[in-house]
């Protein structure tokens, strides 16, 4: 019963879809006909737009950039669900976006499938549909994801993939059976026949492109990660003798929030109350602050909820002292530098990073003193760090404008336009 109502509530949203998809057609063809030199650039992510994921965070910057520079651009997303209300066809500025490929959200080889499958069905329906002249796939999201190239691959439609992790491996390492390790082996193998397929795949750092290198992809460039340098910059504190230590982002998963808990509470029992800890974002939040309160530091939490808007965003994270970057020890996050590094180190607050020493994170923390990286999943190493930036506001304040500095070099609008370029090139040449 509760599938049928699913059902029914998914076609009553999505049932006008294909009279907007034939008056978009008819629009879009007499618009090209009028500007040729218009590029139609399709953006798809295995998330809902809007969301806070790092997926839409990135691609959505890049979508309004590129939409403002006169291109057409429209944004496919799938839903599940718990999303269900953001499923359908709506404007955003110039901006079409359709959340019409349904998705189940549990971490299933059978599932995995079943999303791959359907993300094939719809895309494919919609490229024809719609004839864009790129597509730019978002991964991790590997399922939806593999799924939109799949069908760009059947409709010979120009496909760029931006790849900003590898999922595959962190897929496998989660696998607690031999049958579902088996399952993402092979699954690896199928992503990496798909990526070759693809004119070009852009990764976010220059380690990662080794990776893809290795697995003999070699149509990779570099798209950093980066920061709205035009909304994330410095703006005066609230002085009020009390530290705030931020962290922003996907709450529980491979960010250890549990461990920062744990380091707040020896930093209070060291006689350091005077502190919050300032959170927001999706995920695992009733659990954590389950936990908060039995280690009794539930006083000390204060949960801003999920913040979409990244001007308030922003504006969070100019009230915080120190921003938090808590990986766990995984070795995949060796080669991964997240959105959050970037925007705390624009607001010229300075980092503590739980990393492994030789990631690419520590490294860039390090050269260009933007703080201190700990051990990962140490919360003694983490409470002893953050208690040597309270007792030195010097130092802080030395950190956060070495961070800001540095912050400067990844201007998200400059990255935006190198893209742009690489898919001006790609539609320039044939299939």
């Amino acid at each position: 019963m509760v599938f049928v109502k699913y059902g029914l509530r998914c076609y009553r949203k999505i049932k006008s879809i294909p009279v907007v998809l034939a008056r978009r057609r008819y629009v879009g063809e007499h618009q090209i006909l009028q500007m040729s030199d218009i590029v139609k650039i399709l953006i798809c992510s295995s998330h809902p737009k809007p969301s806070p994921s790092a997926a839409w965070t990135r691609l959505g910057f890049f979508g309004r950039d590129w939409s403002e520079r006169g291109h057409r651009v429209g944004m496919l997303g799938s839903f599940t669900f718990k999303s269900l209300d953001l499923c359908g066809y709506r404007m955003e500025g110039q901006i079409e976006i359709f959340n019409i490929i349904p998705a189940i959200s549990i971490p299933h080889p059978v599932f995995f499938m079943i999303n791959y499958l359907v993300a094939t069905l719809v895309t494919t329906f919609f490229l024809l549909s719609t004839k864009p002249d790129i597509v730019v796939v978002s991964l991790p999201g590997g399922d939806t994801g593999l799924g939109i190239i799949h069908a760009c691959q059947m409709t010979r439609t120009k496909c760029v993939v931006d790849y900003r992790d590898e999922w595959e491996d962190f897929n496998k390492s989660l696998s607690k059976s031999t049958l579902g390790r088996a399952f993402f082996n092979s699954i690896h193998a199928l992503s990496t026949k798909l990526y070759k397929s693809c004119h070009l795949l852009v990764a976010t750092t220059q380690r990662t492109i080794s990776e893809l290198e290795a697995r003999g992809i070699t149509r990779v460039k570099l798209i950093p990660n980066g920061v709205d340098t035009a909304v994330f910059k410095p703006e005066p504190k609230v002085e009020n003798g009390v530290t705030r230590i931020l962290y922003v982002g996907m709450i529980g998963n491979y960010y250890t929030i549990d461990v920062v808990l744990e380091a707040v509470n020896k930093i209070v029992s060291q006689g350091h109350s005077n502190i919050r800890f300032i959170l927001a974002g999706p995920g695992d939040v009733s659990d954590i602050l389950r936990k908060a309160r039995i280690i009794g530091v539930d006083n000390i939490i204060d949960f801003r909820g999920i913040l979409a808007d990244r001007n308030e965003v922003a504006e969070l994270i100019c009230q915080g002292d120190i921003g938090l970057v808590p990986y766990d020890n995984n070795p995949l996050w060796r080669n991964t530098l997240p959105a959050k590094f970037f925007e705390y180190c624009a607001c010229s607050v300075p980092v503590v990073v739980s990393a492994l020493e030789d990631s690419l994170i520590a490294e860039l923390t390090n050269e260009n003193n933007l703080g201190i990286v700990v051990q990962p999943m140490n919360a003694d190493s983490l409470s002893e760090a953050i208690i040597s930036l309270i007792r030195s506001p010097k130092e802080l304040r030395l950190y956060g404008s070495q961070a800001h500095v540095f912050a400067q070099k990844f201007d998200r609008t400059k990255i935006s336009r190198d893209f742009l370029k690489l898919l001006n090139v790609i539609q320039s040449i044939g299939h």
